[in-house]
C-alpha cells in the first residue's frame, strides 16, 4: 500500500507497543493466558493496521500539495485526527463490543476471553490514537502507492447492476444457509498433529489395535443388593457388551460377564446360570491380591458397569452412541438407574458446548453492535446496512 519504509516502520511500531502494553496489563492485573488468549496479538493486529493505514492514506491525501513546513504539518494531522477520530473510534467500538458479548456466556473461559479482548482493543485504540499523530510528525510523510489514488471502477459496476447483484447474493447466502443446516461437529481428539508424529503413530496404534482411545462407561445401578448375583441380570449384561462388541465404534467391552465366564473355563466356559454359582465366584475373586471385580461391581452387588473403548470418533458420532448405548441399557433394565461416564461423555460435548457458545455469541454480538451503531448513525437504514454484510462470511464457512 505505502513506498515509503517510515509508513511500514510506523505502522510496525504502534502494532508492536499496543501489544506489549496489553500483555503488560494482563501481567500487572494477573489475568491468565489461556488457550484463546493466543489469538489476542492477532486481533489487536487487525484493530491496529488497519486504523494506522486509513488514516495515513487520509494524510496523505489532506497533505498533498502543502508544504512541509512543521506548521503546515501539525495543521494537516490536526484535520485528518478530527476526520478520522469517530470512524476510528467506531471500528474499534464495535469489535469491543462484540467480544463483550461474549461475557453473557455461561463458560468461564469464554467470559474471561471476552473480557479481554475488548479492553485490549480499547487499550489498543487509546494508545494508536495518541501515538500515531506523534509518529506522523516525526517521520517522513507517507507515500502511499498510486493505484491507491485511483477509482475503483468495479464499484460502478455493482452499483449499476445492483438489482442483480443484491439477488445473486442473496440466492448465495440462502444456497449456503441450506447446507449449513448439516453442519456436524466433526472434531476429533488425536487427529490434530502431524501424520509421522509419534504420539500421532502411538495414539493411531492404540486405538487400532490395542482397544480404542476413548474410554466409556455404563454404569447401573439396581435398588435391591445383590442384583448383579443374579443370572438372569447377568445375561442381559452379557447381551449388550456382545451386541457392542461388534459395533464399528467399540474396539473393546469389558463387563462382569466376562470375569464369570473366564473363572468358569476350567469348568464349561459358560456363564454361571446359578445365583449360588456367581456368588461363589465372586467370592473367590475376592482372594485376588489385585481383586479386579472391585471395579466391576460394588460391594453391595447393587451397582455394576460396562467398560467400552471407543474409537477416535468425531463429536457428533460420540455424542449420538453414547445416547444410544445409554438408552439402549435402560430398556434392558427398565427398573434400574443408568448414566454414562468418563472422556467419551465429557470432551467431546464440551467441545460442541464451547462452539454452540460461540455460535450464539455472534449473534449477541450483532445485536449489540447494531445498538451502537443506531446511536452513531441515527439510522435504522444505515444501521441494517451495516450489519446484513457481516452475514455473508459466516454462512460461506457453514
Amino acid at each position: 500500500i505505502f513506498s515509503s519504509l517510515a509508513s511500514v516502520f510506523i505502522t510496525r511500531f504502534i502494532n508492536a507497543i499496543s501489544n506489549v502494553l496489553v500483555l503488560t496489563w494482563m501481567v500487572l492485573t494477573h489475568t491468565p493466558f489461556t488457550i484463546l488468549s493466543t489469538t489476542l496479538p492477532i486481533l489487536i493486529s487487525v484493530n491496529v493496521v488497519s486504523m494506522v493505514a486509513y488514516t495515513m492514506i487520509r494524510y496523505a491525501e489532506v497533505s498533498h500539495g502543502s508544504g512541509d513546513s512543521i506548521r503546515s504539518r501539525m495543521r494537516n494531522i490536526w484535520i485528518v485526527t478530527k476526520e478520522t477520530l469517530l470512524a476510528n473510534f467506531l471500528a474499534s467500538a464495535t469489535t469491543a463490543v462484540g467480544f463483550a458479548a461474549l461475557m453473557l456466556s455461561t463458560v468461564p473461559m469464554i467470559v474471561q476471553y471476552g473480557e479481554v479482548v475488548a479492553l485490549s482493543v480499547v487499550i489498543s485504540w487509546i494508545f494508536s490514537t495518541i501515538a500515531l499523530p506523534a509518529c506522523l510528525l516525526i517521520f517522513p510523510r507517507p507515500r502511499p502507492r498510486d493505484w491507491t489514488s485511483k477509482s475503483a471502477r468495479w464499484s460502478l459496476y455493482i452499483t449499476e447492476n445492483y438489482k442483480l447483484i443484491f439477488c445473486a447474493t442473496l440466492a448465495l447466502v440462502a444456497a449456503f444457509g441450506f447446507i449449513g443446516r448439516k453442519q456436524n461437529w466433526s472434531a476429533k481428539l488425536f487427529d490434530e498433529m502431524p501424520k509421522r508424529h509419534e504420539a500421532r503413530i502411538t495414539t493411531e496404534r492404540v486405538d487400532n489395535r490395542m482397544g480404542g482411545m476413548i474410554a466409556l462407561d455404563i454404569v447401573v445401578t439396581e435398588k435391591q443388593e445383590y442384583a448383579w448375583n443374579d443370572a438372569t441380570n447377568i445375561a442381559k449384561l452379557d447381551q449388550l457388551t456382545r451386541q457392542w462388541r461388534k459395533h464399528a465404534y467399540v474396539g473393546s467391552a469389558v463387563a462382569l460377564p466376562d470375569f464369570l465366564r473366564a473363572a468358569n473355563l476350567v469348568k464349561n466356559g459358560k456363564l454361571p446360570n446359578e445365583r449360588k454359582a456367581i456368588g461363589e465366584l465372586l467370592f473367590l475373586y475376592s482372594f485376588s491380591d489385585s481383586r479386579p471385580v472391585d471395579s466391576f461391581v460394588t460391594g453391595d452387588g447393587k451397582e455394576t458397569r460396562i467398560a467400552l473403548r471407543l474409537h477416535d470418533l468425531s463429536a457428533d458420532k460420540m455424542d449420538g452412541f453414547v445416547e444410544r448405548a445409554t438408552a439402549q441399557t435402560k430398556r434392558a433394565f427398565p427398573g434400574a438407574s443408568v448414566y454414562a461416564t468418563n472422556m467419551a461423555t465429557t470432551v467431546h460435548h464440551l467441545n460442541n458446548e464451547l462452539s454452540i457458545d460461540l455460535i450464539y455469541g455472534f449473534w449477541q454480538a450483532l445485536v449489540f453492535i447494531a445498538a451502537l451503531l443506531l446511536i452513531a448513525y441515527r439510522s435504522a437504514r444505515w444501521t441494517l446496512v451495516a450489519i446484513v454484510p457481516n452475514l455473508i462470511p459466516p454462512i460461506l464457512l457453514l
